[in-house]
């Protein structure tokens, strides 16, 4: 039988974490520890609510579940949209299944299970949780809700039952209650309800579950039975360790062989907003002992995400090996997870989860990552991204104060929804000062940084020892034109001893910076140096000695709208010199991808990625694409020619201002450069889109660092997006899969070729005619041309089958 064979291979690099194939700076490592990054979902979803029927009202809580035959079944909750179902309910179990693996689903609608609450009396309403296949018996685990809200879905206390059958989509017959609240004070008192269960060796299962107190904090129990149906015993209420759990819910646990640990998929609860915000990570080499546990934070809500919930960070699983997650293992190297979450609200009035749809994400694992560990010296004192303050009021809870006098103008934090989102100065003509006294007497050396936006004829800038002994400070100021250094005496009096002009930046979110160090002061707005001044005067050098308090200040006397992002106080790294690698790579078009995250305890520091480098040994001429930490990310791309950074016209539009940095987050970042046009992602978002010229190729990739313990990994490179099929009989369907065979895209031959689109490679196989044709061994990337052999048109790999564990 002939085999498709790959033509044009589109991966270009593909470093694998350690330090081979790199040159440079010691202060670079090769870290081994675990985790998982959430690259972008597929755009074809598992499930879409129904126009009209059981499912209407959207869909949430799904299971994938795939089963002996091939056939694969979507379990998730559903109702009608209008909560008049008093019979079965206003929310309940439903099921579909599709038998080309995800491309087409057909629903069975509400699964046959009454809302009995096992003593006689029936539930408020239910939900699906986890679905299982044990010894041929089919066992399904649902939520049992004491209250309904907006009359529409599932509302607390909650609690979970446990049904069987001898089909899948069969009649169920009530086992029991699987997780029921605790007593008054333990960590489940309001909420306990099964999320996943994991049969170890001895024959054990073990069930994991969502805790909730009454205030309500978030936790993950355990409790352990013999049986597949129970009964279950409660082992613990809370088994994560306080410092790293947030605030967990719907716990998927799983063996992951390739990272050689445990791994725990949680929800991540906003309690204030009453929302799921983002998921967690947490790796462990135990299964029964999490004490010992680290975590990273591997997706949040971004709009590429959906604009509110995030849902169960559900595996899919099989019928196979036990119920293990289905992680995919057919091509023996990219171990990547698959897993559904529902998102994207139909309507404003969405009730948390109403309107939704399910889709495809892949989780990709990595054991190593390059690690840059800053000098010492680089520990913050103060940050604030203003979402803890108040909405409608100054602020407060973190040391924010007044202090305009006859000059005070509306100062308040404003809300983004739900959560305050920024610092707005707002539009009266005159200046507006607020002072932040938190981090006491501050004191050269002293970075600061903040994400601002303004509009025309307006500024703000950043004010450096206010309330000394006199009432001699400074404020750094950057304004639609340009900025300056601006000195207020003794006497009251303001003088600008420093200015610069450079292009306008007023109605963009731009990274401004100011650095206090050895008496010279240094601004900086996206990553780009804009001023140096050194004071003589005796006055201005006692105030950088003397210091005082930190605060912001409007730049310019314009009446139009300031507003303030994100604040950060740090000290400078006392070595500021950045760190690189080098790693020589001749390069001209490519798309970039790797995900990067700054520590928890660091701020005011920042990565860089120099591509296009015309020497391995300097960075003087290329581009320079600059992420810093402790701030929103800023996508900072300079061009550096002959060592002078030349910002690019027109970059740095942040189309979603709230998705900033996250502490022990991975941030996806995704660079696509083609001829003379450059574009950045972060997490899905486009940070900037322009066209340059200077250097169409190079011979060189680095890595840069400085400031903030950085870590990079998952980096490749390949030679564009597409996956171009040739040989095709026009007619056939085409379909590009990834983990656990999810379909990424699919297409109808119209000619001998399909061009197949993927956000994030490496993908697993190609289909055509809705079987497996090739999986090679590393993946496929976007730039590979695969020829399909018409003669060998249909058949499948001998003894292929993707996605089973």
């Amino acid at each position: 039988m002939a085999v498709p064979s790959r033509t044009t291979q589109g991966l270009i690099d593909q470093p694998d974490g350690t330090l081979t194939g790199w040159t440079g700076d010691a202060t670079w490592s090769s870290e081994t520890t675990p985790a998982i990054v959430s690259f972008d979902p597929s755009p074809i979803p598992a499930a879409v609510p129904s126009v009209a029927g059981s499912d209407a009202g959207g869909n949430r809580e799904s299971f994938t579940f795939i089963d002996d035959d091939g056939t694969w079944y979507e379990f998730y909750g559903a109702g009608n949209g209008n909560g008049s179902d008093t019979t079965n309910g206003p929310w309940r179990p439903q099921v579909q299944k599709s038998t080309n693996r995800g491309l087409t689903w057909t629903k069975l609608g509400q699964l046959s299970m009454s809302r009995t609450n096992g003593a006689g009396g029936t539930w408020a309403s239910a939900d699906m949780l986890f679905f299982e296949k044990r010894a041929g018996v089919y066992y399904l685990h649902r939520l049992t809700a004491g209250g309904i809200i907006s009359g529409q879905i599932c509302g607390s206390p909650y609690s979970s039952d446990v049904w069987s059958s001898s089909s899948v989509t069969g009649t169920y017959t009530y086992i029991g209650a699987t997780v029921v609240p605790g007593a008054s004070g333990a960590a489940d008192s309001r909420d306990g309800y099964a999320s996943c269960m994991v049969l170890d060796g001895a024959g054990t299962y073990h069930l994991f579950y969502s805790s909730t107190t009454s205030d309500p904090i978030y936790q993950v129990g355990r409790s352990t039975g013999t049986a597949p149906g129970g009964p279950f015993t409660k082992v613990s209420a809370a088994i994560l360790p306080a410092a790293i759990k947030g605030q967990p819910e719907n716990p998927e646990v799983f063996y992951h062989s390739g990272l050689g640990c445990w791994v725990m998929l949680t929800n991540q609860v906003n309690v204030s907003a009453g929302k799921t915000v983002s998921n967690r990570a947490f790796f462990s080499a135990s299964l029964t002992d999490w004490s010992a546990a680290s975590f990273c934070d591997y997706q949040r809500i971004c709009p590429m995400d959906g604009a509110n919930v995030i849902g169960l960070p559900r595996a899919a699983r099989s019928s196979a090996a036990n119920n293990l997650p289905v992680i995919d293992t057919a091509s023996n190297a990219l171990g990547a997870v698959a897993q559904t979450y529902d998102t994207n609200p139909t309507s404003a009035n969405d009730f948390n989860h109403v309107g939704r749809k399910i889709l495809w994400s892949a989780l990709e694992p990595a054991a190593k990552g390059l690690l840059f560990t800053a000098p010492a010296g680089a520990a913050p004192l103060f940050q604030d991204d203003f979402s803890t303050e108040t909405a409608g009021t100054l602020g407060g809870q973190n040391g924010w104060v007044d202090y305009s006098g006859s000059n005070a103008k509306p100062v308040v934090v404003a809300a983004n929804g739900s959560v305050p989102a920024y610092l707005n100065m707002q539009s009266s003509v005159g200046a507006s000062l607020v002072v932040n006294t938190k981090p006491g007497v501050v004191t050269q050396p002293a970075a600061f940084s903040m994400k601002a936006n303004f509009a025309a004829n307006c500024g703000v800038g950043f004010v450096f020892g206010y309330g000394t002994s006199s009432v001699s400070f400074f404020h750094f100021d950057f304004d639609d034109v340009g900025c300056a250094i601006a000195w207020v005496n003794a006497s009251g009096s303001e003088t600008t001893p420093a200015s610069v002009s450079y292009s306008s930046v007023a109605g963009v979110d731009t990274v401004f910076q100011a650095t206090v160090q050895n008496g010279t002061i240094v601004l900086t707005a996206n990553g780009t140096k804009v001023l140096t001044y050194t004071p003589t005067a005796s006055d201005q050098i006692a105030c950088l000695s003397n210091g005082g308090s930190i605060g912001l200040r409007n730049g310019y006397p314009g009446n139009g709208t300031r507003i303030v992002r994100s604040f950060s106080y740090s000290v400078p790294a006392s070595a500021g010199v950045a760190k690189t690698l080098t790693r020589s790579l001749t390069h001209a078009n490519f798309v970039a991808e790797f995900a990067v995250m700054f520590d928890t305890s660091v701020s005011g520091g920042y990565c860089d990625l120099f591509y296009r480098l015309q020497s391995t040994t300097d960075l003087n001429n290329g581009y320079r694409l600059r992420l810093s930490a402790g701030t929103p990310i800023a996508s900072a791309v300079a061009v550096d020619v002959a060592g002078v950074d030349y910002p690019i016209t027109g970059m740095g539009t942040d189309v979603q201002a709230t998705q900033g940095v996250l502490a022990n987050f991975w941030h996806r970042v995704k660079l696509t450069v083609q001829g003379n046009r450059h574009q950045v992602f972060v997490d899905g978002e486009k940070q900037a889109d322009f066209v340059d010229a200077n250097f169409l190729s190079g011979v060189a990739l680095a890595l840069s660092a400085a400031g903030s313990n950085s870590r990079f990994r998952l980096m490749s490179l390949r030679s564009g997006d597409e996956v171009a099929v040739t040989g095709l009989t026009p007619g056939q369907v085409v379909t590009l899969r990834g983990p656990a065979g999810m379909p990424i895209t699919s297409k109808v031959a119209k000619n001998d070729t399909v061009l197949l689109r993927a956000n994030h490679y490496p993908q697993t196989s190609i289909d055509v005619g809705g079987v497996d044709v090739l999986a090679p061994s590393g993946g496929i990337w976007g730039g590979d041309v695969i020829a399909y052999p018409i003669s060998g048109g249909g058949q499948p790999l001998p003894g292929f089958r993707p996605g089973f564990h």
